[in-house]
């Protein structure tokens, strides 16, 4: 494949970019909807067997590390919420369609999923400054979602990228410019409003690694969350790829009112969250 020129390019040529599952968009849909029940929800999820035997194994995962088995959807429903479980589903269906990823690839998405939600729960940010507190995990686990259709459709091209990397000074999404023409930001932003997911979400995967890269100022917050959620799962031994190391600019402490040095413990968290992090990458 010879260097593309811009995104549109690349996926008219080259990838396809998956669909969501139907069942996720009737579940969303019915949670959006104030007039649905609990009930409603659970029927959608137990009609499609795989979500509904994913979702429970997701349920009780060590990432839940709820007291009692969870034993029906019905169940988890009245321990959970709608939101927390729509939020399980989607979850569940992001790992099917995307199953085909590297093994260290997943696990960076999965542990970056966690160091949001981590950032979450600590006292370092202004929660009002992010609106989607709520989703924290999907945030995490899709936030390098283009690395993963990449390694899917242009494995030897990646291949080139981490050669780059290893040589030179180069940035990961500067040796994708150089060698692809896109980069793996782009790529899952695009997946992401093709997903009909919230504009902040496509802003935060398209700024993570540059903050110039969100369209709209309300999305930089979330972009440098997000960014610095990166940054703690690498420092936390959980690369993207063997031997690929990440920086941030000044600018993403700035945005968020802290430094390196106050993220020690959530960098001990997600290092310490073995466990639930294979379970979720088994799922």
């Amino acid at each position: 494949m010879n260097r593309v020129t811009d995104i549109d390019t690349l996926l008219d040529e080259v990838v396809t970019l998956p669909s969501l599952p139907s069942t996720v968009i009737q579940i969303t849909n019915l949670v959006n909807d104030p007039d649905s029940s609990m009930a409603d929800i659970a029927k959608a999820i137990s009609g499609d067997p795989s979500i509904a035997l994913k979702t429970l194994r997701l349920v009780n995962s060590a990432y839940y590390a709820l007291p009692n088995k969870i034993t029906s959807v019905d169940h988890a429903l009245s321990m959970l919420g709608m939101k927390v479980v729509k939020n399980i589903v989607f979850t569940a269906s992001v790992f099917d369609t995307l199953q085909c990823g590297e093994d260290a690839l997943l696990k960076h998405n999965v542990a970056c999923g966690m160091a949001m939600q981590y950032l979450m729960d600590s006292d370092l940010l202004d929660k009002s400054k992010f609106e989607h507190q709520d989703e924290a995990f999907i945030y995490g686990l899709l936030h390098d979602v283009g690395k993963i259709i990449f390694a899917q459709h242009l494995s030897e091209q990646i291949g080139k990228v981490a050669d780059l990397c290893s040589k030179n000074p180069f940035t990961w999404t500067q040796a994708e410019k150089e060698i692809i023409g896109v980069t793996h930001s782009e790529v899952g932003a695009r997946l992401a409003e093709n997903w009909q997911l919230s504009p902040t979400l496509v802003a935060t995967i398209a700024g993570h690694h540059d903050l110039n890269e969100c369209t709209e100022s309300g999305h930089v917050m979330s972009a440098a969350i997000m960014g610095i959620a990166d940054y703690i799962t690498y420092q936390a031994g959980y690369p993207c790829s063997a031997g690929i190391s990440v920086s941030l600019d000044n600018i993403f402490w700035e945005t968020v009112g802290f430094d390196e040095s106050d993220v020690a413990d959530v960098i001990q968290k997600v290092a310490d969250s073995t466990d639930a992090i294979n379970d979720l990458v088994n799922l």
